[in-house]
């Protein structure tokens, strides 16, 4: 996916070019967000000893809480 992608946003098709960069950012928003859930995750690992499902689940809930 990642390969058709580089080649759609250099493409000489200005229209390929367009879904190309769109799809290049989408890509890079979702793993900097997955980046990020991981980082979290890990650190409320650290301090309650639950899963992995778990702690990313309440970290996320108690970032949202204190980041509003």
């Amino acid at each position: 996916m990642i390969n058709a992608a580089d080649q759609a946003s250099t493409s000489s098709n200005p229209g390929a070019r367009a879904v190309g960069l769109c799809v290049k950012c989408c890509l890079k928003c979702i793993e900097d967000l997955l980046d990020y859930l991981n980082k979290i995750a890990y650190a409320y690992i650290a301090i309650s000893g639950d899963k992995y499902c778990t702690s990313a689940y309440q970290a996320f809930l108690l970032n949202l809480k204190y980041t509003t």
